[in-house]
């Protein structure tokens, strides 16, 4: 009798032992499907002085149809903007490959057939387009075909217009601080009381607002909505091209030039003192926003000659002139070019090239407009030997241009924006928030995954998990419980 019951233990055991084996494994088969349950984006910031690949991931269980996304990597891809490969469309491809191949390490080769590759230009691209629209169309369909090649799926290749990239911008800047949704004890809720920012965006050839005003006065100002989380926002946006630092810089020296009576040397107050530059015709006149402009002798490879005299008064006067201001005389709610805006609210994120500006500032993320004027004015006296020690780390096309973009900064915002000294101050200038740049792109990727389906697998499988933890737990108990009747019956026969 006593030997029948120790092998009906011993049965017992082993049975629990085999059982246990059996559902570790596929406790940690589960687990390791679950903790691989993300799903990856790829977008291209093909901007108008460079372009930057960005890797995206998030839970594959969405918030109310919009995913939950982090930047997982980015890639500055050498060289200038894609805009600048009209004439060898070719070089536009093989000049991203390099990053693309560098995004297949980082995404997991399970994942390659679902992750989306776009590339999505700006205003370099759409001046271009305006300018030369075949040449544009062959940058773009050479990149589509190099991202045909790769393993990943094909999303779109294509020109945002600026009302898009607007609404992007807006979109990154909210979810980043959080004004979308909010995260607590890793639960994701929306927040309780609604108040979102506005989105101040400063690129090369392009500069966006963005924000919820308290009303639309405006019936020809047609307003964006959009859908994230569950919940609908209404928000004014407005894109100007032409206005972006690089395409003002161009203007502004056009402007010199056609002012000078001297064919040389052309003075530049918004350059630091000690600082020359030659540039040829076709940088002066070769885009779009100054081809109007070319003069009756123009020869594209004719150079001009540009001194700096570091002349902070003169540099604020000739920035002034760059915008139309007269076009929003009498008109209460105008920015300028005679372009309505609704009265700015709230607070707002200001990046791009207003953080690059107001980092060679050496300025904190808020400030008051009186330090930023004093701080500004300050630097703009500096020679270009100063500002070399200043700032050693930046390329000198960059270092020189500071003085005027900040001009440019402080002139959009105060008397094309209306900010106010109280309004100002509400203003924060980044570049990353919680280890995600501050960017359009991101916005892009929150709206594209409004469009991937959620896995409906994912709940089975934490179902299925939940059940086999349980089966674990019944069978290591019996485990344990066999083993001491077994030692029982050997010390007490």
């Amino acid at each position: 009798m006593v030997a029948k019951k120790l092998i009906i233990a011993i049965s017992v055991m082993f049975c629990s032992l085999l059982i246990i084996i059996s559902v570790s494994i596929a406790f940690a088969t589960k687990k390791k499907i679950l903790s691989s349950g993300l799903k990856y984006g790829i977008i291209l910031d093909a901007g108008s002085s460079r372009t930057t690949a960005f890797v995206y991931q998030w839970p594959a269980e969405k918030k109310h149809n919009t995913g939950l996304v982090t930047e997982k990597y980015h890639c500055r891809i050498e060289g200038p903007g894609i805009a600048t490969y009209k004439e060898n469309p070719k070089q536009a491809a093989i000049a991203i490959l390099d990053c693309l191949n560098r995004t297949l390490k980082i995404i997991p080769k399970e994942r390659y057939s679902t992750t989306q590759v776009c590339l999505a230009a700006t205003a370099g691209m759409r001046l271009l387009e305006l300018q030369d629209k075949p040449a544009a169309q062959r940058i773009l369909s050479e990149i589509e075909a190099l991202f045909k090649t790769l393993p990943f799926n094909f999303g779109r290749v294509h020109i945002l217009t600026g009302r898009e990239e607007a609404i992007y911008a807006w979109i990154s800047a909210n979810y980043l601080k959080g004004n979308l949704v909010k995260r607590n004890n890793k639960q994701y809720r929306h927040p309780f009381i609604v108040r979102t920012s506005g989105a101040l965006d400063l690129g090369g050839a392009s500069t966006q607002i963005a924000f919820t005003p308290r009303r639309i006065l405006n019936k020809l100002a047609t307003p964006a909505k959009v859908m994230l989380y569950g919940h609908k926002y209404v928000i004014y946006t407005q894109s100007f091209e032409c206005y972006g630092k690089d395409e003002a810089e161009r203007r502004y020296l056009v402007n010199i030039y056609q002012a000078s009576e001297s064919k040389w040397p052309y003075q530049s107050p918004c350059w630091p003192s000690g600082y020359n530059e030659t540039v040829s015709m076709k940088d002066l006149f070769g885009s779009l926003c100054t081809a109007s402009k070319k003069p009756a002798n123009y020869k594209p490879d004719d150079e001009i000659t540009f001194t700096g005299t570091g002349n902070p008064a003169k540099c604020q006067e000739l920035v002034y002139l760059l915008f139309d201001f007269k076009a929003c005389a009498g008109k209460h709610y105008c920015s300028f070019s005679g372009i309505y805006q609704p009265t700015v609210r709230g607070k707002f994120m200001a990046f791009s090239a207003f953080y690059y500006t107001k980092r060679a500032l050496k300025l904190p993320t808020s400030f008051t407009l009186t330090t930023f004027t004093e701080t500004l004015w300050s630097f703009c006296t500096k020679s270009w030997a100063e500002l070399k020690v200043m700032l050693p780390k930046d390329k000198d096309r960059y270092r020189k241009g500071y003085c005027f973009s900040g001009n440019y900064m402080r002139t959009l915002l105060i008397s094309g924006y209306k900010f106010k000294p109280a309004s100002w101050k509400r203003i924060s200038f980044n570049k990353k928030v919680d280890g995600n740049e501050v960017n359009w792109s991101l916005g892009y990727m929150l709206n594209v995954t409004n469009q991937i389906p959620r896995e409906i697998k994912g709940k089975e499988n934490m179902i299925k998990l939940a059940i086999l933890s349980k089966v674990l737990i019944v069978f290591s108990s019996l485990l344990m419980f066999s083993i001491f009747i077994i030692y029982q019956m050997i010390k007490h026969p």
